[in-house]
């Protein structure tokens, strides 16, 4: 049997080579022989740079903070870093290659975007130039950025098309650069990627169409019913609409946890629709109060209440239609919000002896353009109303409002602020709302809506009336009598005349007699009183000097070395000490004889 096997086996081998060597059509195609189909030719196409994964013929030349980066396939500029939640000021160049247009009689810059949070700090541009310098700081570039549309996903790029004018065309060495900046206060990010140019002019980019059936046209005198909002976020998709509109409904349902309310933001959010019940909902993301205030009271408002509100409309992420994040309540029940509280009278000049008062300086601040800060410092005096934080730690400064009657009416905002002494904050409780305060730095209205002193340009002048500055408490001339330096409180300096009349032991019991042990004990403290009486007094008519061992103040004035009765002139610091009121870190003393004074220790400077 095994030999049959092997027979056919041979036999069948052998047909097999006889037919391979004919010439004979193949029942399959060669995949080493097959032409593959070219990929078409985009005659149109110029340059272009994806940034999938490096940013090719283009630079990073950054200025301050976080460059341009790699992310997710794009070019990304932003000062925000996701990891600690902080943003850096940052200012940062994306400068294109040579770009040749000779030749060229229309062109166009286009490419794929993401914009967020287009409220924060900074400038995103679309910059070009025929003359670059090198340096993106010294070359004057051409703003081509028209606007950019804000986005509100991750996902849903939009699409960015400007012609190129005509003094760049014909000419070989075009540049192209993305600029973005940001400050510390805040930052938008901007993703970009698939940038060309290409030959002739972009095509016109339809707009949504809008239902022309609807309830209300969005305006505040005709809202959109709820019904009217979906149809409207239907239209617009995920790029949503391009300005506020006002919609009416009943609320719903108000969502409960970190979106419901009270929170640390003071937003809410929750459903409306235009019967009340769960049918044809619109979702609104995070909603101030009335006037756009923060919401801190749950009794706010409730599910059943008629709301006007207003604010952006979006189909987030293409799943869900809503109002995004930063609308407000235009009316409650049909209550719009209170009428603003007047302005107190302004008074003062803005100086340190004739301080504006918070009226006069956000008058003075609103005559700044936007942004503009003013050329000099200026003293404004008010109440704190509310404080965000005081930092203890690396930056030492709080940030907190004044007000000219410590309410949260017409205040002005104290950004980033230092110390009295323009000295770091190292406690917390340093100010708290309700203290007078005279804050001294430089103003700006921050985007045009914002008084504020600018941020790290100001210190607390006084609190409570208190600068800071070293209290001095008599002077060697004139030194104050041990009763006035009782009455006196703490100073940092202080001159005090009296006569040595004993030692207070550290349970805070005098002695007073040189027949007592304790007074040639040279550790404790001397007690220096107005007379160089010894039988009539108390410790709490005296003040206790404080000595140093080996110090000639201890080995000159201290009754150990007999100089009970003996009268003294003694610099230290004045304030509580050993249970009385008392003078440390005594450096320099005087013991006053008939024959003139006799000098102890170093003599301070004043």
């Amino acid at each position: 049997m095994k030999k049959l096997f092997y027979s056919m086996f041979a036999i069948a081998m052998a047909l097999t080579a006889f037919t391979s060597c004919e010439d004979v059509p193949a029942p399959y195609l060669d995949p080493n022989n097959q032409e593959k189909t070219p990929e078409p030719v985009d005659e149109n196409l110029i340059m272009e740079e994806t940034f999938s994964k490096g940013f090719g013929t283009f630079e990073v030349i950054t200025l301050k903070g976080t460059p341009w980066t790699i992310n997710y396939s794009t070019a990304t500029g932003t000062g925000y870093n996701s990891k600690d939640k902080t943003n850096t000021e940052s200012e940062s160049y994306l400068v294109s290659g040579d770009i040749d247009l000779t030749d060229i009689t229309e062109a166009y810059v286009e490419f794929e975007y993401i914009f967020r949070y287009k409220s924060n700090d900074g400038e995103d541009k679309v910059l070009i130039t025929g003359d670059y310098t090198g340096d993106p700081t010294t070359t004057n570039w051409s703003d081509i950025t028209g606007t950019l549309v804000e986005g509100n996903d991750w996902n849903t790029f939009s699409k960015y098309a400007q012609p190129i004018s005509q003094e760049f065309l014909n000419r070989s060495k075009i540049r192209l650069a993305l600029y973005y900046s940001g400050s510390a206060k805040g930052s938008r990010t901007w993703e970009v990627k698939n940038l060309k140019v290409r030959k002739g002019q972009p095509e016109e980019q339809p707009g949504p169409v809008i239902p022309v059936d609807l309830v209300g046209d969005g305006t505040v005198e005709n809202p959109y019913n709820v019904a009217s909002a979906l149809q409207v976020i239907q239209a617009v998709g995920s790029a949503g609409t391009a300005s506020e509109v006002y919609v009416k409904g009943k609320v719903v349902k108000i969502e409960p946890g970190k979106d419901g309310f009270p929170n640390d933001f003071g937003n809410v959010s929750f459903y409306i629709s235009d019967d009340g019940t769960e049918t044809n909902q619109l979702y609104i993301y995070r909603c101030f109060g009335l006037n756009g205030d923060k919401i801190s009271d749950p009794n706010y408002f409730k599910p059943g209440d008629d709301v006007v509100l207003v604010g952006k409309l979006v189909n987030f992420s293409n799943n869900t239609p809503e109002m995004t994040s930063g609308g407000k309540m235009y009316s409650l029940n049909g209550q719009t919000g209170p009428a603003p509280v007047p302005l107190a009278d302004p008074t003062g000049s803005g100086t340190i002896e004739d301080p504006y008062n918070v009226s006069a300086a956000l008058g003075y601040i609103g005559t700044l353009g936007k942004d503009v800060q003013s050329p000099n410092e200026i003293y404004v005096k008010g109440i704190i109303s509310k404080i965000k934080e005081v930092d203890t730690g690396q930056f030492g400064n709080a940030t907190y409002w004044i007000s000219d009657d410590g309410t949260t009416n017409n205040e002005l905002q104290v950004f980033h602020s230092f110390y009295l002494q323009n000295k770091l904050f190292t406690n917390p409780d340093a100010i708290k709302v309700g203290d007078e305060v005279v804050v001294c730095g430089k103003v700006v209205n921050y985007k045009g809506d914002t008084p504020e002193f600018v941020d790290k340009a100001s210190y607390l002048y006084s609190v409570n009336g208190d600068t800071g500055a070293p209290k001095v408490a008599g002077t060697h001339d004139a030194p104050l009598k041990v009763n006035e330096a009782i009455a006196f409180g703490d100073a940092d300096h202080a001159w005090v005349q009296g006569y040595i009349v004993g030692v207070i032991d550290a349970s805070g019991v005098p002695h007073f007699s040189y027949n007592d042990a304790e007074i040639t004990n040279p550790a404790l403290p001397i007690l220096i009183y107005s007379e160089p009486v010894f039988n009539i007094i108390t410790k709490e008519q005296c003040i206790a000097v404080q000595t140093v061992r080996g110090s000639d103040i201890r080995n000159n004035l201290h009754p150990a070395y007999q100089t009970m009765g003996q009268n003294v002139i003694v610099y230290g610091k004045l304030g509580d000490y050993n249970g009385i009121r008392g003078l440390s870190n005594v450096t320099y003393a005087e013991i006053i004889t008939p024959n003139g004074t006799q000098p102890i220790g170093t003599p301070p400077e004043e």
